[in-house]
């Protein structure tokens, strides 16, 4: 499938800012953690964290704000948050509060989409729609630096983001089923339709399987189920894009 996209919320309604607050001193440490099983692990001179990131946990061992912190730090920090350290440590709370919503797709899947939306969206819609694919970082919405061992990219979307997104879009392309409706050619209207029929024989050999299914408006589709599933309600949708 490739690099995909993912969407997140969480229960408490906390935003990713707040996130990295309240779980600095614990990723802090996780941090020292990691880096020192990595040295071990590969007997590698090279730390897994940039040298930077390292000296700024070394000296800062509490937080209390984000805006003076280095960009790429602070990303690489974000990165690591909504990777690695949510699932070896805390594990309980993010099972307990974050909820993946949406599908989970290839980025080859939103890029027709993003094509689109650049040629025919105003500023502010590009804007916004882009930081599925740059990433956003926390410092001032600059496009997110990725880290240098990879990881994932992470942007988000605050409740006005996302409403304004979601007026964008359907006014210009209809909700979910009208996008279907006019940007579908018939060829992949008649596939998925016979793929329906025969969703239940999946074993037999005439199933048409929709691997290469990729309509003009699929990502627009993918974004705007995300947005009904959370039915107007204030949330902030982080997104978690892999490298």
């Amino acid at each position: 499938m490739g690099a995909r996209i993912f969407f997140y919320i969480f229960k408490d309604k906390i935003s990713l800012k707040e996130l990295m607050l309240s779980h600095y001193t614990d990723l802090r440490d996780y941090c020292f953690k990691e880096n020192a099983d990595y040295l071990e692990r590969y007997d590698d001179e090279e730390s897994y964290y940039s040298k930077e990131t390292l000296q700024f946990l070394e000296n800062t061992p509490k937080i209390t704000t984000i805006e003076n912190i280095e960009q790429g730090i602070l990303d690489e920090l974000i990165s690591e948050l909504m990777d690695s350290y949510q699932l070896e440590n805390h594990k309980d709370y993010f099972d307990e509060n974050c909820d993946l919503i949406g599908p989970c797709m290839s980025k080859s899947q939103y890029k027709k989409s993003t094509n689109l939306i650049n040629q025919v969206m105003d500023s502010e819609t590009k804007r916004l729609w882009n930081y599925l694919v740059l990433g956003r970082s926390l410092l001032d919405d600059k496009v997110f630096k990725t880290p240098k061992y990879g990881g994932t990219k992470t942007a988000f979307w605050i409740f006005e983001d996302w409403q304004y997104l979601q007026e964008k879009l359907i006014a210009k392309f209809g909700n979910y089923y009208e996008v279907r409706a006019n940007y579908w050619t018939e060829k992949e209207k008649a596939n998925l339709e016979n793929a329906s029929l025969k969703q239940q024989d999946f074993l037999k050999p005439e199933y048409i399987a929709l691997s290469n299914h990729n309509p003009i408006t699929a990502g627009i589709e993918y974004v705007l189920q995300v947005f009904a599933s959370l039915k107007n309600e204030q949330y902030e949708i982080l997104i978690s894009v892999e490298v």
